[in-house]
């Protein structure tokens, strides 16, 4: 694997959807917006699939979970 590949795979998240299928997206950024703060993500699509060139932006919280 070159450097690159690497690079990019390290920007790689996967999300579990409503029916719990995996669902690869690649992190574009971070935004804080009135003290919130947002994730962009972009779809990765499926070999073989057409990319729709949409993004998808969630809420990002933090949870503290007791140990």
């Amino acid at each position: 694997m070159d450097e690159n590949e690497n690079l990019e795979e390290s920007n790689l998240i996967i999300l579990n959807d409503d029916e719990g299928n995996e669902v690869k997206f690649e992190f574009l950024d971070l935004i804080k917006y009135e003290e919130e703060d947002y994730v962009v993500l972009l779809p990765v699509p499926e070999e073989g699939a057409e990319e729709d060139n949409e993004v998808v932006i969630f809420v990002h919280i933090y949870l503290l979970l007791p140990i």
